[in-house]
């Protein structure tokens, strides 16, 4: 079992998490936060100096939260008042590209940093970062570095319009975006081109000639797609059908940078530096250390590989100056320094998962590994990486299902051919484009890597034909995350310590866990709903009974997998659907619900008559009412789906006001839901 006193990273890195989150809840005056910062530093250094004292020693904690209080303030960029969010009546602005460019099916994404706004004829100074959306008709692929003029002011980003919806502006304001623009021809100007960060601009620069290399050396987009995430971290050219195989698989990790990359390329360094230097020799540690934090610039900077490179960094000191470290206290050392660097990345799924996988495998792989001796070096290695995979499948399932929603039951199947395949694709990767322009050596090189990436593919994708090869639709709440998470580390200390009173409170938990479930599902089976969702140009409405839901659309949505999955996958997990039907709706429909008194017309083509009063809703798609004097009596409610144009919801909102008829419009307040 973990001894706490030998991790103390650990207790302030949870003082630091705290203080961070309540820093998003409460607002302080400066100078009460600073008087108070001031007495508990004193007290801290007190404490340091007379350690006879055990009480004050809390002190150091309490600093650590006012620490991870104040940076996060101070994160926020939005709070500035010359931040582009704050300006108003905005002519123009200038943008400078500083982000790689990621390919939509109809526009290029990119992250701006704004310079400066016109207002009133005069420039000013601005600040910020904006998300931009490059039409592909424009014929301009923007680039880092590049610098445009763009007409108009970007819009903030929208918060999500569906219950249950991936929360998009909550997600990108934890990055410090705050709005967005979709241009078109005219919308902008090209004025030149700056790098404004030349470390930023070198990693740029490897990353398109990276992609330039696999590009050449590699046959279809799905390969390319591969390469580059795995070896590079650019992930915008994955394919959509590949990488759900490899989430199904369980096996999304080696997609994404990360430790597994971090600790093949520190041993791969080590083993080649090895062959010249001394590895007592000082320069062998900064050159380790070099390379590492060069290869991470390199990826991106994610956060999973910030904090894989700088746990082997502090790895690397701690054999330089002959200290003894402790592997999890070092995990938390870097999770502290990371997220006094950065705080949002707190909020960042695939950090959140790096460390508990981590985690699991520092504290349970051990013991796991001791059970079997095995002598055959092929069986010992696939034990040994079948006992990684479970331990941090083990500490990250909760979290896994919390936010996905589904669970890869043959993980442990998976997890040890990708391993095995993946071992070799870094570093062919890497050689590569050192040797790509080598006669012979460069083509055989290139081969084997193309031959790796369509193994690893093939692979992967073997598991998705498997039956029940993923487990859909799972939906549970933070208070079940939060007891299985502590279920999970019950567990590791019953078979740990083999004390009674751990199997004893897992029982407990357990039991907490039925009677949620039980009363979860006794509410979603009488549950009866109407929703009329928001879809961007589209219809839709499900009906929910029990949980049995039916969605009514049009025939191109219905058969449009990306629909359910962005906006009705979540609101059906949560409603703990099992069968889902559709129907498509072509002509003018009258919907009634059996057993009750709820009725809705639903138009979608102009109507060739009076509407009938009787009705409580009337749904209008594709501008088919475009003049509410069709409407006499109408006592109901109307509603306007995303299918209408904006000209035409304005123009029917003020006929509204002045009938005195209710309306709402999804595209302002959103999907909305009633019951029946």
């Amino acid at each position: 079992m973990l001894n706490l006193k030998a991790i103390p990273a650990f207790r302030f890195l949870l003082f630091l998490i705290y203080g961070i989150l309540i820093s998003d809840a409460i607002t302080v005056s400066t100078i009460v936060f600073f008087s108070i910062f001031l007495g508990v530093l004193i007290v801290s250094f007190y404490a340091i100096l007379k350690p006879k004292f055990k009480l004050i020693r809390h002190f150091a904690s309490i600093l650590f939260f006012l620490i991870g209080f104040f940076v996060q303030k101070i994160n926020k960029q939005n709070a500035d008042p010359n931040h582009i969010l704050n300006q108003k009546k905005i002519e123009a602005y200038l943008v400078n590209i500083n982000s790689q460019t990621e390919t939509k099916p109809k526009t290029y994404k990119c992250i701006a940093e704004v310079l400066a706004f016109k207002k009133e004829g005069k420039w000013l100074k601005s600040k910020g970062q904006t998300l931009l959306y490059f039409n592909k008709n424009t014929n301009v692929y923007p680039e880092f570095g590049q610098i445009f003029l763009i007409k108009g002011a970007p819009r903030a980003i929208e918060p999500p319009k569906n219950r249950f919806d991936f929360d998009y502006k909550k997600f990108q304001a934890r990055k410090n975006i705050y709005t967005h623009q979709f241009l078109k021809i005219g919308d902008f100007v090209f004025t030149g081109k700056q790098n404004f960060h030349p470390i930023f601009a070198f990693a740029n620069r490897l990353n398109l000639y990276t992609h330039n290399v696999y590009k050449s050396a590699l046959d279809d987009q799905k390969q390319i797609g591969v390469a580059d995430a795995l070896v590079a971290g650019m992930k915008s050219d994955l394919d959509y059908d590949l990488r759900q195989a490899y989430t199904d698989a369980g096996a999304i990790h080696v997609l994404a940078v990360s430790g597994m990359h971090v600790g093949i390329l520190f041993w791969i360094i080590g083993l080649i530096l090895g062959l010249f230097m001394d590895k007592k020799d000082v320069y062998f540690h900064i050159i380790v250390i070099a390379l590492l934090w060069i290869y991470a610039l390199y990826s991106g900077l994610s956060p999973s590989v910030c904090r894989a490179t700088l746990m082997f960094t502090l790895f690397q000191i701690g054999s330089a100056i002959n200290r003894d470290h402790n592997p999890i206290n070092t995990l938390g050392l870097s999770a502290l320094i990371l997220l006094i660097i950065n705080p949002n990345w707190f909020y960042d799924v695939g950090f959140q998962l790096s460390y508990l996988a981590v985690l699991g495998i520092l504290i349970v792989y051990p013991p796991l590994k001791k059970l079997f001796e095995i002598q055959n070096i092929v069986i010992r290695w696939l034990w040994e990486i079948t006992a990684v995979s479970f331990a941090a499948q083990l500490f990250t399932f909760p979290l896994s299902i919390f936010y996905f929603h589904q669970f890869p039951n043959y993980f442990l199947l998976a997890n040890p051919g990708v391993a095995a395949i993946s071992f070799g694709i870094l570093p062919l990767g890497l050689l590569l484009l050192f040797l790509n322009s080598v006669p012979i050596v460069g083509s055989l090189i290139a081969y084997l890597f193309k031959l790796s990436i369509i193994a690893l593919n093939k692979f992967v994708e073997i598991f998705q034909f498997l039956p029940f090869s993923v487990t859909r639709s799972i939906e549970i709440s933070f208070l079940t995350l939060i007891l299985l998470q502590i279920i999970v580390f019950l567990s590791f200390a019953f078979f740990s310590m083999k004390e009674i009173k751990y199997l004893k409170l897992i029982t407990l938990l357990i039991l907490i866990l039925t009677i949620l479930k039980i009363n979860k599902l006794f509410n979603q089976n009488k549950e009866k709903e109407l929703t009329f969702h928001f879809i961007p140009n589209g219809i839709g409405v499900t009906v929910l009974q029990g949980r049995n839901a039916l969605f009514i659309s049009s025939d191109t949505l219905i058969n449009n997998s990306m629909i359910y999955q962005y906006h009705l996958k979540n609101y059906h997990d949560h409603a703990g659907v099992k069968k889902y039907t559709s129907h498509a709706i072509k002509n003018n429909s009258f919907l009634q619900i059996h057993n009750s008194n709820l009725s809705i017309h639903w138009l979608v083509s102009k109507p060739s008559k009076i509407i009938p009063i009787d009705l409580d809703y009337l749904l209008c798609s594709n501008n088919a009412l475009k003049d509410l004097d069709l409407l006499q009596n109408f006592n109901g409610t109307l509603v306007l789906d995303g299918s209408n144009k904006k000209w035409v919801i304005d123009k029917l909102k003020i006929q509204a006001k002045e009938k005195n008829i209710k309306l709402f419009a999804l595209y302002d307040s959103g999907s909305k839901s009633f019951k029946f």
